[in-house]
């Protein structure tokens, strides 16, 4: 399996990284460290959350994205839409404060703005890295981390929350961890947190889960996708 670049593994987690205005932040106080589950337990989440999942043949949900800069305590917001078809289809539209889509289909990827009331393709490189990091994700959002564990450390708390952690020496210099916190009901992520190594972090959350419901294979186009 090709090795991503680093900065595809920031780039496509965050998928459109939040630019909108910014806000002051006010420091939290640190959480209490969650406990970790041991391989039998691990193992039984895992197979509870795939096979639950099993069933789940197309999701919408709604994302809330920010983006957190340590240096001057600023926060960046974006809001959007995230969708889910099996077996490979995924789509991540973000409306505000800008409209932008990221499509994958077929192991192929497209990206989309929003300009003069329609969808404007825009040229996108390095698509095999790009490809990679978008079928982790839904890798990871199945519950199927056995793909990368060459690249990533896991470890599962309970909670439910999976911390991965970059082996590559390259990733590791931008990204310290990547969280998922996991609905221990319906095993859907409500929240992925990416820590940067500089102290900079990303945080999406998903919510208003809707599962099972047609969604047209339209929305999913590369060459031209519905709203």
């Amino acid at each position: 399996m090709a090795k991503p670049m680093p900065q595809f593994i920031l780039m496509m987690l965050m998928i459109a990284a939040a630019s909108g205005v910014s806000r002051p932040l006010h420091a939290k106080p640190a959480a209490a460290a969650p406990e970790a589950l041991n391989d039998q337990e691990k193992r039984i989440f895992l197979t509870q959350m795939r096979n639950t999942l099993a069933s789940v043949h197309t999701v919408k949900m709604t994302i809330t994205q920010r983006r957190v800069l340590k240096q001057f305590m600023d926060e960046l917001k974006a809001t959007g839409v995230f969708y889910f078809k099996l077996p490979d289809k995924l789509r991540w539209e973000t409306s505000t404060p800008y409209k932008s889509i990221i499509i994958y289909n077929d192991k192929k990827v497209g990206k989309f703005n929003f300009e003069d009331g329609k969808w404007r393709k825009l040229e996108f490189g390095a698509a095999d890295f790009v490809s990679e990091i978008m079928s982790n994700i839904i890798g990871w959002s199945r519950g199927q981390f056995e793909d990368t564990e060459e690249i990533y450390g896991m470890q599962v708390f309970k909670g439910y929350k999976v911390i991965l952690t970059p082996k590559d020496k390259g990733i590791a210099k931008i990204l310290n961890t990547i969280t998922l916190d996991i609905d221990e009901t319906t095993f859907h992520v409500r929240k992925v947190t990416m820590q940067e190594a500089k102290g900079d972090f990303v945080e999406i959350s998903f919510s208003a889960a809707v599962e099972n419901q047609p969604l047209p294979d339209q929305l999913f186009d590369l060459k031209s996708p519905t709203s």
